[in-house]
């Protein structure tokens, strides 16, 4: 099983979760807000927890027949946020280094990279002179 992509899965999740659950629990506070004639905005304590006002209104929603907010489907999405970002950190593919150091016949090449002070044609004839290559006879 790739870790990684059950990171992302459950990270993709946890936005979902989350996003759904601010916008569920706006309409509820919205509406209650509406009904109420308030013009503030819902209480955000109410988006994690049912304590105190938060599970009152709740039970009065539910009591008249509307689609009460439950904050547990919030934690249930930033629990699987968390995991999932933890577990795609953790698994992340590791990029392969590779070295800009070329072999040709026994000189070393270093491309792109020449001593200050050097012209790339000093430091090509002092490849030459410091690392020969065989010659064919």
């Amino acid at each position: 099983m790739n870790l990684f992509r059950l990171g992302t899965a459950l990270a993709a999740v946890g936005v979902l979760l989350v996003g759904g659950s601010v916008a569920w629990w706006q309409k509820l506070y919205g509406e209650v807000a509406a009904v109420l004639g308030a013009q503030a905005e819902p209480p955000l304590q109410c988006l994690y927890s049912v304590a105190g006002a938060c599970g009152q209104v709740i039970e009065l929603a539910a009591m008249v027949g509307a689609n009460p907010y439950r904050p547990g489907f919030f934690w249930i999405g930033a629990v699987a946020l968390v995991v999932g970002g933890v577990l795609e950190f953790a698994a992340k593919p590791q990029q392969k280094r590779t070295s800009p150091v070329q072999v040709r016949g026994e000189g070393v090449v270093i491309p792109g990279s020449t001593p200050h002070g050097m012209s790339a044609e000093e430091w090509e004839r002092f490849n030459a002179v410091a690392f020969p290559t065989k010659s064919k006879p």
